[in-house]
């Protein structure tokens, strides 16, 4: 699943990634994510799960905490 970044928590590492079915938000500490970044991966599971940045094509190792989330 393919998503676009559109907010970033700097205070807690908080990624909201937009998705054709809501909103996906994952802690991830350590990567280089900038808004407007593509995502690709996993977005609709909760827990562990590998992302890759499409911009840096970096793989990433995050924990998604809520899926298919309001805005």
């Amino acid at each position: 699943m393919l998503g676009l970044v559109t907010a970033i928590s700097t205070k807690n590492g908080y990624v909201m990634v937009n998705t054709d079915y809501g909103y996906t938000v994952f802690e991830a500490s350590g990567y280089d994510i900038c808004l407007g970044d593509k995502i690709d991966g996993d977005l609709d599971s909760n827990g562990g799960v590998i992302l890759c940045n499409l911009r840096t094509d970096e793989k990433m190792d995050v924990y998604v905490q809520g899926i298919q989330c309001s805005k």
